[in-house]
């Protein structure tokens, strides 16, 4: 069993709560987690911390939980939707590697973040457009999420599967 903070960790963090500070702690924690060798209090004690955290008004303390989050299977899903509707810095490891991220979930992201149609097209909107896209297991051809992508997707996608090239 690990331990998630030491008592010097959480006087460090009391002495200087910077968000360097509250960064490496989010590290911490998340690398104890992503590890699975928490027990089930810690790994709850974990979830509470990442849930304060992934509010944090400092970039740097999300960023840091999702690079460390990003692929971990154990992840509870709220907070892994939370980090990736967020600031790209923090979004777009969570939409590329989350295991616990649906397909309905990425429609879902995709269609908050798509511009109207007669707007201009964003560089935040087209590089998570482009994660999401780069997910190969949210483009195997099903047919009500296929349908479904259709839908949340602008008419020009391409996807550059060899099963399908569709142009709507």
């Amino acid at each position: 069993m690990a331990q998630l903070l030491t008592a010097a960790d959480v006087q460090r963090l009391i002495a200087n709560p910077s968000g360097e500070a509250r960064a490496e702690t989010a590290a911490k924690v998340a690398a104890a987690f992503d590890r699975g060798a928490l027990s089930e209090a810690e790994r709850t004690l974990a979830e509470q911390i990442f849930r304060v955290m992934v509010q944090d008004a400092e970039v740097k303390v999300r960023e840091s939980l999702s690079s460390h989050l990003k692929s971990s299977a154990n992840l509870p899903h709220d907070i892994a939707v939370k980090m990736a509707k967020d600031v790209e810095q923090v979004s777009l490891p969570v939409l590329e590697f989350s295991k616990v991220l649906s397909d309905t979930d990425l429609i879902d992201i995709v269609r908050s973040r798509r511009p109207s149609p007669s707007a201009p097209k964003s560089p935040v909107w087209s590089r998570t457009h482009s994660s999401i896209m780069a997910r190969p297991a949210a483009w195997l051809p099903r047919s009500p999420p296929t349908r479904a992508l259709r839908s949340a997707l602008p008419r020009s996608t391409r996807f550059s599967t060899s099963t399908v090239r569709t142009s709507w």
